[in-house]
């Protein structure tokens, strides 16, 4: 019989989980990288709205901090992270994603940023 690690498990059993329960990321909290740009400086991304796009997260700015750490002026305070998919985030309590994002920054402050969904998981996931 194969092994199975404690990361595989927690997957299964938080994929299982979702499916049981109704996907916390929803097709109103889920959005597309290709409405929105992103800047990046020493503290940390921040995720730009185009004009013109829909959505919970195209009302303001979004900022991802390098402490893992989330601001939006709709949402307030919150948390992120990234995983294989996109970028996650969670603001009281409520899960929202942009989904094939992958953030990038030529910023040394950012070489060394953890804050991978495997790593650091949202509140709501601990």
């Amino acid at each position: 019989m194969k092994q199975f690690s404690v990361l595989s498990i927690t997957c299964i059993v938080f994929l299982s989980l979702c499916f049981i329960a109704g996907n916390p990321l929803s097709a109103g909290a889920q959005q597309s990288a290709e409405q929105f740009t992103q800047q990046c400086n020493e503290n940390g991304y921040v995720i730009v709205p185009d004009k013109g796009s829909g959505g919970p997260l195209t009302k303001a700015s979004t900022y991802l901090g390098k402490s893992c750490d989330a601001y939006n002026a709709a949402f307030g305070d919150g948390a992120w992270c990234w995983a294989n998919g996109g970028v996650l985030m969670e603001f009281s309590g409520q899960a929202m994603s942009i989904r094939s994002m992958e953030l990038y920054c030529e910023h040394p402050a950012l070489n060394a940023l953890d804050c991978a969904c495997s790593d650091n998981p949202l509140p709501s996931a601990r």
